[in-house]
């Protein structure tokens, strides 16, 4: 039996604050196989999965959820070899596989992974780099690096591995942020101080740190880091950071019953009162009224 037969926890609801792993496997199908995913026609789970392919060619498409030639509003499709990474969650509008039959026999694994502000993480990772996570050799440094993440992730989720909740949450985000680290907007030997500094602000945007902190760590100016990453962005930083923060503040109020601050802390907002005022801004609602419903 493969020791990586598919395997799935019920163990967690959809709101655990722990990240945790909801299932792993690997897939193998050969030459001639009809092989085709359509994830809108799948229940959303709150799960988000992470797959590597190890063998034959597929592409994948978001946007437009159908396999077929290239085009349409807001569709984006790249084709994926040996080696490459891609991302996907339940429910969404995306795809992978091919049109008709497979031309060659396709091997892949994966793992799903939940937990409460993961999504975030995770889609920020596709944005910015899912292209360059599809360009990668079979022998890469990302395959390797999420091949042993996943690793990881199965020994510590295993039936009878051991592991405590708290050390498979560990094991999750290590491989998040292997993932954030390799498979993000690669370092480019040209790149200035400040493009560091605004992906530092893209990929920690719930870090305590200030806008001049982060200046000042990459040794810029606040006024020059604020420009750049609005130029980038197509918005100022503070307006960016404080809507991923409240979001990231909404959804572990509505899914934990972490005291308001700890739920400061994790979003990133520096007092209980800030994170109250923009809770109230953003929803019309106290931190109470919306965990009450």
């Amino acid at each position: 039996m493969d020791p990586l037969q598919s395997v799935t926890s019920d163990a967690a609801g959809a709101g655990s604050v722990w990240w945790e792993v909801r299932g792993f496997g690997r897939g193998r199908h050969p030459r001639g196989t009809a092989y085709r995913h359509d994830n809108a026609k799948r229940p959303r789970t709150g799960s988000w999965v992470v797959e590597l392919v190890e063998e034959g060619r597929i592409a994948f498409e978001i946007g437009g959820g159908l396999l077929g030639p290239s085009g349409g509003a807001g569709r984006r499709r790249v084709a994926l070899g040996p080696g490459s990474v891609f991302v996907f969650a339940y429910g969404e509008k995306s795809c992978y596989g091919v049109d008709g039959r497979l031309p060659a026999e396709h091997a892949s694994r994966w793992v799903s992974l939940r937990g409460a502000g993961l999504g975030p993480h995770l889609d920020l990772l596709r944005r910015e780099g899912w292209r360059r996570m599809a360009g990668q050799p079979r022998h890469g440094p990302l395959a390797a690096a999420v091949a042993a993440g996943m690793d990881r992730l199965i020994a510590a989720a295993a039936p009878g591995g051991g592991a405590t909740p708290a050390e498979a949450a560990h094991e999750v985000h290590r491989f998040v942020a292997t993932l954030l680290a390799e498979g993000g907007p690669g370092r480019e030997p040209d790149e200035r101080p400040v493009d560091h500094a605004v992906r530092s602000l893209l990929t920690r945007p719930h870090a305590p740190s200030s806008l001049k902190e982060v200046a000042a760590e990459h040794g810029v100016s606040r006024e020059h880091l604020a420009r750049v990453f609005a130029e980038r962005v197509g918005e100022p930083p503070h307006r960016h950071l404080a809507r991923r923060r409240v979001r990231h503040a909404i959804e572990l109020l509505r899914c934990t019953g972490l005291p308001l601050a700890a739920v400061a802390r994790q979003s990133g907002f520096a007092t209980v009162q800030t994170l109250r005022r923009q809770v109230q801004r953003e929803t019309g609602r106290s931190p109470a009224e919306l965990r009450a419903g």
